[in-house]
């Protein structure tokens, strides 16, 4: 625990005129403690300690100062722990959406995350099972366990097969533009996610390359595939699968 005796100043202060009387409250703190004392400001929690002065009034959020006198001295104690008293909480989503660290008090518990999301690729869709202590998936994690060091959660997914569905989908190339018209019986919404599309091969294309008009169909700039007499097309949007062939004479 450490102490330091901060002068008022008007740069550290500001003021209120209540009840007859100057209110004072520091701006920030923890940015004096870590000014006096050189400490990380995440490494410390800083708190009011004490105050002294000689002058009545009472003392509540603030320190009560009568009109016309200038701030006190006060004095401010504060403390921090090391590394090891602050574990981090780490979130492996296995290929899901991020999700940050947590460093928390130790013996304290962690906050449970939004669940992550994890995008379909051509073999599978992916949905959200749980968090667990272990990498194997053995034993779900408890969010009410205390944690007393650095921990690692693991996120498990179910799989399912992704399937391509080609009822009511058609291609067609534009000759004046060289570009592929990906359509859907549904229109798809401009603004719909757009995953992996692929033509003639496994390779995805930039996402770059393509977009959905007004009219909702999926466009393929002629850049993004090679020249060639049948195009067969893949498309993951909205996290279902679409596909057709293409057969030009």
């Amino acid at each position: 625990e450490h102490t330091v005796r901060v002068a008022g100043t008007p740069d550290n202060y500001t003021a209120d005129y209540v009840g007859g009387a100057y209110v004072y409250r520091p701006k920030d703190l923890s940015e004096w403690a870590a000014d006096n004392e050189g400490q990380d400001q995440a490494a410390y929690d800083a708190s009011w300690k004490s105050f002294d002065f000689n002058l009545t009034g009472a003392v509540t959020d603030g320190i009560a100062v009568a009109a016309g006198k200038t701030a006190p001295t006060i004095q401010v104690t504060w403390s921090w722990e090391d590394a090891a008293e602050r574990p981090t909480v780490t979130f492996n989503t296995n290929g899901g959406s991020p999700i940050e660290q947590q460093t928390i008090r130790k013996g304290s518990t962690v906050d449970r995350p939004d669940d992550p999301t994890k995008a379909p690729d051509l073999a599978n869709k992916y949905s959200f099972e749980g968090w667990y202590a272990d990498a194997e998936f053995n034993e779900e994690f408890n969010f009410n366990s205390s944690i007393i060091k650095d921990t690692t959660i693991y996120a498990k997914w179910n799989t399912s097969e992704m399937t391509f569905t080609s009822d009511g989908v058609t291609v067609t190339w534009n000759s004046s533009t060289g570009n592929l018209h990906f359509k859907y019986t549904t229109p798809f919404e401009r603004g719909s996610e757009v995953g992996i599309v692929t033509v003639n091969s496994d390779e995805s294309i930039d996402g770059s390359k393509l977009y959905i008009n007004e009219n909702g169909t999926l466009i393929i700039r002629a850049q993004a595939f090679d020249m060639s007499d049948t195009y067969v097309v893949r498309a993951i949007i909205n996290g279902e699968g679409y596909t057709a062939t293409l057969t030009t004479p």
